[in-house]
């Protein structure tokens, strides 16, 4: 407690006071000074309330509230909703204002409050474009903003720079993935002067004077040397070329003769060629053979340079070397015999026909019964086997009745047929052997085809 003077008479008094015990004055300033400071209070706790609201409602708010990120590029979308702790998922479309990866639309709209949503991006594939009608406009009066090609031609009758056909139809919708494809006219065709049977030089003046590419092509002909027999196209445009046909004469005219020797000797190969008095030499190729005979007879014939088409002399044509494709082995003769228990011995004479020395061969042999159905083995359950040799065997040389014991056990075996022969030669290249479906077959066979 402290003491005050009474503003009446001037003495001290407790500053508790309300009456001045000296005088009776009433005292008010105790009561204003308890009114101002509860006053000053609300004021200023209202002050701070609201400072705080706008505190947490800017940071609700700013955390709260959905951003835009349209027009903005995936990347840079997905960061700012990642900071944001916001979900979302990404589709794709095309669009037809926005490039490819920008963010063309979102499903929740902006400033507006999320809570919790998942806000779907829509994301552009790239931009596309409806295709305008074009067809019959001049190309170089158009702004084309969707991306296309432009190729030219010459037409019968459409005027040069006029759009004669399009890829899509006007109203379609193309992406920037696509190109539409314009055909637009070069200008009218001109018919081609007919120059056939003129000279070379006169051909070649007319050329000249109606200002035409051309270029000339001399070929061996029935007509007489420099005449032009032919010239192609017939119509022409601005840059187009035209080719001019001359005669060289008639010349020497070869068949073709590729391929057309199946089932001959080397003896008539050479002298087809020698009749025509052309030199030939022989190599052979063993490559794979199909659809052989067991003697290993030629099937197939090559040659390596094209000898077809006419040629001025016999010295133009040279020399050709003739490849032969051929089988290495022909098999010579078969031998069967089945045994006490039904096993099926078979014994098989073959000549290396090549000139290569062979280092191994496969025998595939598929047996059948006495009605021409496969024979299974009663231990094995097939009727296909392969029986090995190892050699060498050399260029020319015979092997004869090779043996191979019990290859099947079914008593009833009465033919075999060879499939393929495989045949590993020295030098490590291989052929294989496929046969023509030629069989044996032995007494007791009903004598029909084989089944399978």
């Amino acid at each position: 407690m402290a003491l005050i003077n009474c503003p009446e008479c001037g003495k001290e008094i407790s500053d508790t006071a309300k009456v001045c015990i000296n005088c009776g004055y009433k005292l008010q300033r105790k009561k204003s000074n308890i009114i101002f400071p509860k006053r000053k209070i609300i004021a200023v706790s209202c002050i701070v309330l609201s400072i705080l609201i706008c505190i947490c409602f800017g940071i609700f708010y700013g955390n709260y509230h959905m951003i835009s990120v349209v027009g903005k590029s995936i990347d840079e979308a997905i960061n700012l909703l990642d900071r944001r702790n916001v979900s979302y998922s990404v589709e794709y479309d095309y669009s037809f204002e926005y490039e490819k990866d920008t963010v063309y639309e979102q499903s929740v709209a902006p400033y507006s409050i999320n809570l919790g949503r998942e806000v779907i991006l829509h994301v552009s594939l790239g931009k596309q474009y409806i295709i305008p009608e074009i067809i019959g406009k001049n190309i170089k009066e158009l702004e084309l903003a969707l991306p296309h090609e432009i190729v030219y031609e010459y037409t019968d009758d459409i005027e040069k720079d006029i759009v004669i056909s399009m890829s899509g139809n006007a109203g379609e919708i193309i992406t920037s993935e696509e190109e539409l494809l314009i055909t637009v006219s070069e200008g009218i065709y001109k018919m081609v002067p007919d120059v056939k049977g003129m000279t070379r030089e006169d051909a070649i003046n007319v050329f000249e004077e109606n200002n035409i590419n051309y270029n000339i092509l001399e070929m061996f002909n029935s007509e007489e040397a420099g005449i032009v027999y032919k010239y192609a196209p017939k119509k022409y445009g601005e840059n187009d070329v035209v080719t001019l046909y001359v005669s060289s004469g008639e010349g020497i005219k070869l068949p073709d003769y590729n391929g057309s020797f199946v089932d001959t000797t080397e003896d008539t190969i050479r002298k087809k060629f020698e009749e025509m008095g052309i030199n030939i030499s022989i190599s052979y190729d063993y490559g794979d053979v199909d659809e052989c005979r067991l003697n290993g007879e030629t099937k197939f014939l090559q040659t390596t340079q094209n000898v077809t088409g006419i040629f001025k002399s016999v010295e133009e044509v040279g020399d050709i070397e003739v490849v032969i494709s051929k089988a290495s082995i022909s098999l010579l003769r078969t031998n069967t015999d089945i045994n006490f228990v039904g096993g099926v011995d078979t014994a098989i004479s073959f000549k290396n026909i090549s000139d290569k020395q062979i280092a191994y061969v496969t025998f595939q042999m598929k047996y059948y019964d006495r009605m021409g159905n496969p024979a299974e083995c009663s231990i094995r359950d097939t009727s296909i086997v392969n029986l090995e040799y190892t050699g060498p065997i050399d260029p020319g040389e015979v092997k004869n009745n090779i043996l191979w014991e019990a290859v099947i056990y079914n008593s009833t075996t009465a033919a075999m047929k060879p499939i393929s022969a495989t045949v590993e030669f020295s030098d490590g290249s291989k052929q294989v052997i496929t046969y023509d479906g030629t069989y044996y077959y032995w007494d007791g066979y009903y004598g029909g085809d084989l089944n399978n």
